[in-house]
């Protein structure tokens, strides 16, 4: 359900990008059967960014694991493009992780272009592709540079390259800004709305922070507490593009709150 009735925004109304037809995922740890999430259904329309909150715990980061084809269901469906989701996609979906895992010994135009040579491409296309998406995120300067002498903003640049440099149509971001600054964290979030403008790929953005959440994001998807089930997908219909002086808007704080007030007592697990 949607509680607000603006309308919504534009990326919000072309076809479906990603369905996901009632969901669920169950472990078995320590004898014991564990419940994640159950019966999940959303779409997600081509070309939007929609995010994913919810308390601790309540299976977020494994659900994105389900969307990258690294983790499967107990049951139900992931239609990404029309095909089903059943193993990993790097060219179809790509993945941007917490920790930006970079190879150390590695440059950053060796890092981002670490995809494309398991592809077998060869040195002059790897370093054509990765140089493209290398300016993209705004690190030219950079190419030669190893991750030990990047900040962590910078870090996570590379890997949001790594991430696009197959040019998946569908890009996953799990809590990608969660070990950076407050002031690195709202500036990636800016670079991010930068890039997705320019590439109109289809973004579902795992988060804690619901600041980032509504600041990012054309619709949320509120989970409650484990085993998680769909409280709300809230439209966020705030004009784009974005800037911060959104964030001082009453507008911007009523969305920010309501989605606060539906989670806050719904317990405070350890995410898996």
């Amino acid at each position: 359900m949607t509680t607000n009735t603006a309308s919504p925004s534009p990326a919000l109304s072309g076809r479906a990008s990603v369905q996901v037809q009632s969901l669920s995922k169950t472990f078995e740890a320590r004898g014991r059967r564990v419940d994640v999430f159950q019966d999940l259904s959303f779409d997600v329309p081509d070309r939007s960014f929609v995010g994913v909150v919810g308390p601790s715990g309540c299976g977020k980061s494994t659900l994105l694991l389900c969307l990258a084809g690294l983790t499967t269901p107990s049951s139900g469906a992931i239609i990404a493009g029309g095909t089903p989701v059943t193993t990993p996609d790097p060219q179809r979906i790509g993945v941007v992780f917490q920790d930006p895992n970079l190879l150390p010994w590695l440059t950053v135009e060796d890092n981002v272009a670490f995809p494309l040579e398991l592809k077998g491409l060869g040195k002059k296309e790897r370093r054509e592709q990765a140089a493209q998406f290398i300016q993209l995120v705004g690190l030219t300067d950079f190419s030669h540079a190893y991750p030990h002498e990047l900040s962590g903003g910078m870090r996570q640049r590379v890997s949001i390259a790594r991430g696009l440099v197959q040019d998946p149509r569908i890009l996953l971001m799990d809590e990608p800004f969660a070990a950076l600054d407050e002031q690195t964290r709202m500036k990636m979030g800016a670079e991010v709305l930068r890039i997705w403008e320019q590439t109109h790929k289809t973004v579902i953005f795992v988060t804690h922070n619901l600041t980032e959440a509504v600041f990012l994001c054309d619709e949320v998807v509120v989970l409650s507490s484990r085993p998680a089930t769909i409280l709300e997908r809230l439209t966020i219909d705030l004009p784009r593009p974005r800037t911060y002086d959104v964030m001082a808007t009453e507008r911007f704080g009523r969305l920010r709150d309501h989605i606060w007030r539906m989670i806050r007592d719904l317990g405070t697990d350890q995410e898996r």
